[in-house]
């Protein structure tokens, strides 16, 4: 454990100020990813048409992700960490006031801007941290970087269960989320202590897409995301519905489940840079993500038998399960897709993942809101993930075979 956990403590104080300034503006993330939808459900939206306005931040994303990639290449960082740290926290205040005034159109605006904002620090992190450290300390930096949103989520979670249950007169849904959107502030200060002389990559000289950037490994490496994110995009947003309208969970009970299931992916996390360098990116990506699927399946068939007591428990215990084995390969995911296509394609890369993410989220979420309108239960929609995902580890596998391949011949970059 110690040497596990010294690895962490040999980061660099930039990357540690990133990161800590990441957790606060995850903490607008995590508490609207828990508790958003109840709230929202509060005030008599169904939930079709919560997922209608919460899959407006996906196009946003969608759309500035792209040209923003090519943009940052060979700039410095800081400035859109900055950014991102002031106008995260500040949409979620106006899209709580939006939602309390009823302001249906104003709602669907935040929520798009939200979008943009969050996507100064969504892309830009993982680059900085690429450039800016060693290779050494790669692993562990993107893993606390992707550690940042589950430990955001077991924060926000455990602190909404104990708010709402003990002082629920002081702290409804709506003031837990202007709790969490004003502490989001606090990334400002961490932020603007990263003191350094940024390592820039090569800057783009002239738009001439076919030279700059090696698209046949691009396009490797994407088609896994496309795969695993639309699937991803009919579950992770709605699967607190899932726990209200099938188990009948509220908010403050959902909280205390994401924090658990969470802080549990906090451990995992920790362990993930030695679970690869001891057994390799198959154990840590394809069979870790195989076993998530399955209690992803478990779970979803729970709605079959909701009216039994025991039915609630068993899917808080899959959900429980599944959350840490599907997150914990984040990390190693990111690694992979970063040092298969080399130096002058990772800002590309990370741009064109935040924008399949968000594009097919958007279209995950719009598909989502028709089939629940038909009357679809929430199990197959459940099960089409499960499909997907697996098609995107069988992916995965090929791709880390032909990663191993390219090593060998040295077309991987080792350096230090």
């Amino acid at each position: 454990m110690k040497r596990i956990l010294g690895r962490y403590q040999t980061l660099s104080n930039p990357i540690k100020l990133l990161l800590t300034g990441l957790f606060f503006v995850q903490l607008v993330n995590a508490s609207f990813t828990l508790l958003i939808n109840f709230y929202l459900d509060k005030q008599g939206y169904a939930d079709y048409q919560i997922a209608d306005f919460t899959s407006w931040r996906f196009p946003a994303i969608m759309i500035f992700a792209i040209p923003f990639g090519i943009f940052i290449r060979g700039r410095k960082l800081k400035p859109y960490f900055q950014v991102a740290a002031v106008t995260s926290p500040t949409i979620a205040l106006f899209i709580l006031w939006a939602a309390g005034s009823g302001y249906d159109s104003l709602i669907y605006l935040g929520f798009f801007f939200w979008g943009i904002s969050f996507t100064c620090i969504q892309i830009t992190s993982l680059p900085f941290i690429i450039l800016n450290s060693p290779k050494k300390q790669h692993s562990p930096a993107i893993a606390l970087s992707f550690m940042m949103m589950s430990l955001a989520i077991f924060i926000c979670g455990t602190s909404s269960f104990v708010l709402s249950n003990y002082f629920p007169e002081w702290f409804p849904v709506r003031d837990l989320l202007l709790l969490f959107a004003l502490l989001g502030y606090a990334g400002v200060f961490f932020i603007h202590r990263i003191t350094l002389q940024e390592n820039l990559s090569e800057r783009q000289t002239n738009l001439n897409f076919s030279g700059q950037y090696d698209w046949p490994l691009i396009l490797r490496v994407i088609v896994p995301t496309l795969i695993i994110s639309t699937g991803a995009g009919f579950t992770i947003p709605f699967v607190n519905l899932f726990f209200l309208n099938v188990h009948g969970m509220d908010g403050g009970t959902f909280s205390l489940v994401g924090a658990l299931s969470f802080g549990l992916v906090v451990i995992g996390t920790l362990f993930v840079p030695e679970v690869k360098d001891r057994y390799g990116y198959k154990i840590a990506i394809v069979l870790i993500q195989a076993l998530a699927i399955l209690f992803l399946i478990l779970m979803a068939t729970t709605e079959y038998y909701s009216e039994m007591w025991y039915a609630s428990i068993l899917a808080v215990a899959f959900f429980v399960i599944r959350q840490p084995l599907m997150n914990v390969a984040g990390p190693m995911t990111s690694e992979l897709t970063l040092s298969y296509v080399g130096k002058r394609n990772q800002e590309l890369v990370s741009a064109l993942n935040s924008a399949i993410w968000s594009g097919s989220w958007y279209i995950s979420s719009q598909i989502f809101r028709i089939l629940r309108q038909s009357g679809m239960n929430y199990a197959s929609i459940f099960f089409i993930t499960a499909a997907m995902y697996t098609a995107g580890v069988v992916w995965y596998y090929f791709l880390i075979r032909d990663y191993h391949k390219r090593k060998e011949l040295g077309l991987i970059d080792e350096e230090e």
